[in-house]
């Protein structure tokens, strides 16, 4: 029973410690600002958009809408600063002096009436300086506070949009925020459509030929024997999964390959062959496929290194491959 009473006020303790620890307060401050992706203000209207880099868009009221003044945005002091992750505790007002400080990665001072800010340590003067507006609300300029803080600002003119985001990332796609505005459903990204069997064979091409066993499937094989070599449809078939693993196995064997090649200049370092293949007495080798067997034919790329240049050759295949092997003829393996 003790323990369930003394829990609870363990709990706020520690609440209350972690909540007045500086370094605490910096982390989630820091979090706070790398979360955001774009934050938008709309001249006139009394709310701000903020998308987080998770695509989650949010709408927060103001108690002042911004305004133009002497071509310049102004914007309350509170609202600005917490938009772009600077919590309440990080704003410091002197009443005195009528200064303003927040305090982010960097610290920005502002002094109202003064067009001089102290950004980083560095003074930079403004074109425009902060003013009060009854009943006593701090406005600030925008732009020279969200870049004093490490943002990019842009300016929609048509739209009466202020845009800030983080500096170093690219310009933010704004269709979900504006859609957020003018209330509206943004249009959903259409699914990917999958590519076609043209498709995906001339990226295979451009990019050296087929480096993977699954991309010459048999939709790929129909492709390749009825549009690129212009087989005879009834002369296909299929290996059985026994034969394959035999003939298979014998293609991947780069050594026997390399030592039936005695003169090729070249380390063959990998073959991918595939499991389809053509009845026929037709041998050819084409591209980077090597047409094997006297009664059927496999796909096989050949994957060689020559002065430390990774080459694909799919030309010196030949019967005598198999002949060191104890199979003196192809179509033995057709049979």
């Amino acid at each position: 029973m003790m323990y369930r009473r003394v829990l609870p006020w363990l709990i706020a303790v520690f609440i209350i410690f972690l909540s007045n620890n500086p370094m605490f307060a910096d982390a989630i401050e820091n979090r706070a600002e790398e979360n955001i992706k774009v934050l938008v203000f709309k001249i006139g209207h009394p709310n701000y958009y903020l998308e987080d880099r998770f695509g989650t868009v949010s709408e927060n009221e103001m108690d002042t809408s911004p305004y133009i003044k002497s071509g310049r945005t102004f914007v309350p002091v509170r609202f600005l600063a917490n938009a772009l992750g600077i919590p309440d505790h990080s704003i410091s007002w002197n009443p005195s002096t009528r200064a303003v400080t927040l305090t982010g990665n960097t610290a920005v001072h502002m002094v109202i009436g003064s067009k001089e800010m102290q950004s980083g340590g560095k003074t930079v003067v403004m074109d425009t300086a902060p003013e009060i507006i009854p009943p006593g609300r701090t406005m600030l300029p925008a732009r020279y506070v969200a870049e004093g803080l490490g943002f990019k600002v842009d300016w929609d003119p048509d739209r009466q949009l202020v845009v800030c985001y983080p500096e170093g990332q690219p310009a933010p796609d704004l269709a979900p925020i504006i859609a957020e505005i003018e209330g509206k459903k943004p249009a959903e990204k259409p699914e990917p459509q999958p590519k076609s069997v043209e498709e995906r064979y001339q990226e295979a091409r451009s990019n050296g030929g087929f480096f993977k066993e699954e991309q010459l499937d048999a939709e790929m094989a129909d492709y390749l024997w009825n549009e690129v070599i212009d087989y005879d449809k009834e002369e296909r078939v299929k290996v059985s999964d026994e034969k394959w693993a035999i003939i298979r196995m014998l293609l991947m064997d780069t050594d026997e390959c390399q030592k039936q090649f005695p003169r090729c200049p070249y380390e063959i370092t990998s073959i991918t062959p595939s499991k389809y293949l053509v009845s026929s007495n037709y041998k050819e080798s084409w591209c980077c496929y090597c047409f094997i067997n006297g009664n059927q034919l496999a796909f096989a790329t050949v994957y060689l290194n020559f002065g430390g240049y990774d080459i694909k050759w799919g030309t010196f295949l030949s019967e005598n491959v198999f002949e060191g092997m104890g199979i003196p003829d192809w179509r033995l393996l057709g049979s």
